[in-house]
């Protein structure tokens, strides 16, 4: 793995840090600079650069990630705050990783649980919400955290039956 400086916000930089890291790596990760303003330069400069691009996912935090193919090889371009970041790096490289790999992907644990309110969420896209999980005689109860109706969060994606 080899990490790069942090670059200013100055497209020719960022366009030959870009380059150098096609050259020796097999996957290119930035992180920030993706966005949905005028200032989104690395979303530019992979549009330009892309033999094929995607920006935005159906999730929530993380919707501006940007999905390039450079010359075969993969770039994910993650938003700058740090929990959307995990979540394109569940979301979109680690599959990537496991694909390339030939590894099977983890199978996360499922934990039966009792909603003490309903969630709410858009139906298109994937949320990670917070909950606060109590063990109950007979099983778990979660309960959502307060202000996740309207940027939810979580630490850990729930399968609710």
């Amino acid at each position: 793995m080899t990490c790069y400086p942090i670059i200013k916000d100055k497209p020719e930089e960022l366009a030959e840090a870009l380059d150098k890291a096609l050259n020796v790596a097999d996957l290119v990760l930035i992180n920030g600079g993706s966005s949905k303003g005028a200032e989104d330069f690395n979303t530019a400069l992979l549009e330009k650069k892309a033999d094929l691009f995607r920006h935005g996912i159906r999730a929530i935090p993380g919707r501006p990630v940007g999905i390039a193919m450079i010359g075969g090889k993969p770039v994910i371009n993650m938003p700058g705050p740090t929990f959307a970041t995990f979540l394109a790096m569940d979301w979109c490289v680690s599959g990537l990783i496991h694909h390339n790999y030939g590894l099977t992907a983890p199978r996360r644990p499922k934990l039966k649980v009792r909603l003490t309110e309903p969630l709410h969420k858009r139906p298109d896209y994937e949320f990670y919400f917070r909950l606060i999980l109590d063990r109950k005689e007979g099983g778990y109860e979660a309960t959502p955290m307060a202000g996740t109706e309207t940027y939810p969060i979580l630490c850990c994606k729930w399968t609710l039956f």
